[in-house]
């Protein structure tokens, strides 16, 4: 497991965003077809992210820009629900030929973080989902907690 520690600067205390990086980490390490786990802010900076070993190698910049277009496509999904069906977006999907990617806004208090997470194609849609869904609770405790 591979993990990033330049990440943006936040309002949550430094041990939170430790405790979410070791959480992404963890996620990382045990999840089998997880490649990547980003926490990302709302407005696209990075807070902690970590990716498989068997990951491609990583230019430093990963993290940043994972988080800047995890942030966009909850934004835009959120957009398209409220215009479209008149309803809220709980999570994106992205389904490719090489596995999924999931998006979910974490329901902390300050709804101020994304998370994103990236799963190889031996993963079916409906794991991921719940994988990233119950990773995404865990982060909001640890952020709410910290606040």
């Amino acid at each position: 497991m591979k993990a990033i520690g330049k990440t943006a600067t936040s309002h949550a205390p430094d041990a939170a965003r430790r405790q979410c990086q070791e959480r992404l980490g963890r996620f990382c390490g045990e999840v089998p077809s997880a490649v990547f786990a980003c926490l990302g802010t709302v407005d696209g900076r990075a807070f902690a992210f970590a990716r498989n070993d068997a990951g491609d190698a990583d230019d430093g910049k990963a993290a940043q820009r994972m988080a800047a277009i995890s942030c966009s496509l909850v934004a835009l999904s959120e957009s398209f629900s409220r215009e479209s069906i008149r309803g809220n977006c709980n999570h994106a999907l992205i389904a490719s030929d090489h596995g999924n990617i999931i998006v979910v806004r974490v329901p902390s208090v300050s709804r101020a973080y994304v998370i994103s997470v990236g799963a190889d194609a031996s993963d079916m849609q409906a794991v991921t989902l719940r994988r990233a869904l119950d990773l995404s609770q865990d982060l909001a405790s640890i952020i709410d907690g910290a606040n």
